[in-house]
């Protein structure tokens, strides 16, 4: 079952959030490619040769968020619910990156982790990553788990230098 507030979805409530939030609504060019300076790069890198991809950044700015007590709540879940609310969740946070011109880098069981600034020319990134930060805490408290149990998120930023490449041969790592 869909995760929901009485006549008012996650998804619904990202729909209508940021909306009068300096920063919301910022698009990237080129950003959101689902990798490192967009997966299209990374490929033709690949095609050109390179054999190790990796970059380094000066200063970027990373969101990581993860849901307290998740482990407790799932122990009184069926599987297709625990699903069910890390898809609401991660979709929720997946229209908020998009909105904010942010790149999604990964979910690991219920952590989710973003970051601003990787783009050429890209601007404002800390801004953006906290204007994010501050809308996932907004739709998630509206958020009720089956179990009408009101879930909380922990998240954290990071501003610094950071390293990325390709780790095996599908994905990036930050």
């Amino acid at each position: 079952p869909r995760l929901r507030r009485p006549g008012r979805s996650l998804s619904a409530h990202v729909a209508r959030t940021s909306v009068g939030r300096r920063g919301g609504r910022s698009r990237v060019p080129g950003g959101s490619g689902n990798g490192l300076r967009g997966a299209s790069s990374v490929a033709a890198r690949l095609r050109g040769g390179e054999t190790v991809i990796a970059d380094q950044f000066d200063e970027i700015t990373v969101l990581f968020a993860d849901i307290v007590d998740f482990t407790g709540l799932a122990a009184h879940l069926s599987a297709a619910q625990v699903v069910g609310v890390l898809t609401d969740v991660f979709t929720a946070c997946d229209e908020l990156a998009d909105r904010y011109g942010l790149e999604k880098i990964k979910t690991i069981g219920d952590a989710y982790m973003a970051v601003g600034g990787i783009q050429p020319g890209e601007e404002h990134a800390l801004r953006r990553v906290a204007g994010m930060a501050l809308d996932m805490l907004a739709a998630i408290d509206m958020y009720r788990a089956p179990t009408d149990r009101r879930l909380q998120v922990r998240i954290g930023l990071h501003v610094g230098p950071a390293v990325a490449g390709v780790i095996g041969i599908r994905k990036f790592f930050y």
